[in-house]
């Protein structure tokens, strides 16, 4: 470590220019081994502390939203299922807002989209006549299935050649919800005093 020292002919009256070099070299050293320093030195342990709750209260709330799907999960079992792909696929539609659109389903979920298919898009067409809006829209139940495993339930949207795709999948659905309200779930369970 280089230090620079006043010399007492720098100090003199004469060579004011020489006083000021010097000290703005002994300043930039110090800032220099100031930033090196807090670069290099760990955070302290109160930091530590800090980012592992933050981490146990990521888990937490990602351990909700697995709750929250696997409860989802067992309503896509139920009575209520096909009312729910109807709400679906009329949301979907108003999002795609295209004249022809293909339904993709999982494959346990054929019969129940195609008894729900006529109904929702007769809901559709009424909702756009309300808004001013006069469609004739052509959706029809693809070929196409989505991956075994891949969605605990609902539908995948398609018009274009697959260039426009809605996914309104539970999985989807519930990553939406999940972002509106994690800041007041993160509020409601961890109060910032307590």
């Amino acid at each position: 470590m280089r230090r620079t020292w006043l010399s007492w002919s720098a100090c003199n009256a004469a060579q004011p220019s020489a006083l000021l070099e010097v000290c703005i070299r002994a300043r930039v050293c110090v800032c220099r081994r100031l930033f090196v320093r807090f670069i290099l030195t760990p955070p302290p342990l109160a930091d530590c502390d800090t980012v592992s709750k933050m981490q146990t209260r990521d888990s937490l709330l990602i351990s909700l939203k697995e709750d929250a799907l696997k409860s989802l999960a067992k309503r896509c079992q139920g009575d209520g299922y096909p009312k729910l792909l109807e709400s679906l696929i009329v949301q979907g539609l108003i999002k795609i807002e295209e004249e022809t659109v293909e339904v993709q389903c999982r494959g346990e979920d054929v019969v129940q989209v195609q008894g729900v298919l006529a109904a929702a898009v007769n809901t559709y067409t009424q909702l756009m006549q309300q808004a001013g809006h006069h469609v004739s829209p052509k959706v029809a139940l693809s070929t196409n299935r989505l991956a075994p495993g891949s969605t605990v339930g609902g539908v995948v949207l398609i018009a274009r050649n697959n260039r426009i795709v809605v996914n309104q999948t539970v999985e989807a659905r519930l990553d939406i919800a999940y972002s509106a309200v994690q800041p007041k779930v993160r509020a409601a369970l961890f109060p910032a005093r307590i």
